[in-house]
This record gives structure tokens, sequence and C-alpha cells, in this order.
């Protein structure tokens, strides 16, 4: 092979290289928002899995709520919420509002609170023809949020079903 050649090569490649990792780090993180854990922060979730049961393939949405109720003394902060399927979306509603819908692979700088003692609702909606045909049977769908709770970091609800 000519030196030349194998050098160009070489140098092109470091730049390519080089300029990838370049505009990756320019990126905004996909982590989503850090929350600062706080001791005082006491997040309540009595049910963690729910079943819808039978769904016929076209009869619209399941909506299933979980309570989340802040039982310590500072303001409970959630964020990063998410879903493992982009058939099924989540939102946090509280006396203060309604946070916006998330699903499989969103991630924003969104956080919402609950002040102590008060409580809201974990809102997950799951549409049994957003997958058509292909998913007809047993499904299982996982809805993640973080919280500021040491003890409820990382917080996983079910939702299962069978979609006929």
């Amino acid at each position: 092979m000519d030196k030349k050649f194998v050098i160009g090569v070489v140098v092109i490649s470091a730049l390519v290289l080089g300029g990838g990792m370049w505009a990756a780090l320019r990126l905004p993180a996909v982590n989503g928002v850090a929350i600062e854990e706080t001791g005082e922060a006491k997040a309540e979730i009595a049910i963690k899995a729910q079943e819808f049961g039978e769904v016929p393939l076209k009869g619209g949405n399941v909506v299933r709520t979980y309570g989340v109720r802040n039982v310590g003394a500072v303001p409970l902060v959630i964020a990063n919420m998410g879903t493992s399927c982009m058939c099924t979306t989540v939102q946090l509603k509280t006396r203060d509002g309604i946070s916006p819908k998330f699903a499989m692979h969103q991630k924003s700088e969104w956080k919402g609170t609950i002040a102590p003692g008060e409580s809201g609702e974990v809102e997950v909606v799951f549409d049994p023809a957003f997958h058509g045909p292909t998913g007809l049977g047993d499904i299982s769908r996982m809805i993640k949020f973080e919280t500021n709770d040491p003890n409820n970091r990382n917080v996983e609800l079910t939702l299962v079903g069978k979609v006929i």
C-alpha cells in the first residue's frame, strides 16, 4: 500500500473520531435532571403493582393511578419519569398542576413536588392498540421515576394485563 494513502486514512480517522468526541461532549445529558437526596423527604406509595385484566385490542386506553403521599417534613421531589414501552405514558398530578406526559426514552429537566402532608397521583395510560395485532397477549409495563427520598430513590411501578 502507498505510504501517503495510509497516513491520509489515519489522519482522517483521527479527525472524525476527535470531532465525534467533541460533538458528544457538547450534547445535553441524556440522564434527565439530578435530584439532591434529602433525609427528611418521605414518599409513601401504598400500591406499586396493578392489573387491568383483559382488554380488547380496540377497547380503548386503560388508565390506572398510583397514589403518592409525602409523609416527610420537606417537599418530595419527583423527576425523571418514564415507562418501559412507547405504548404507555405517565404523568404526575398534584395540587399544583399536571406534569407533561412521559414515555419510554424521554428525558427532560422537569421536576414536580408534593408538599409535606399532601398527596399526588401518578397516572399511567396504556394504549392496547399501539402495537397492533402483534401486541396481543400478556403484557407487563414498568413505570419509573426518581425522588429525593433516600429510601425511595428509584421507584418502580408495574401494570399488567392481557390484550385480547
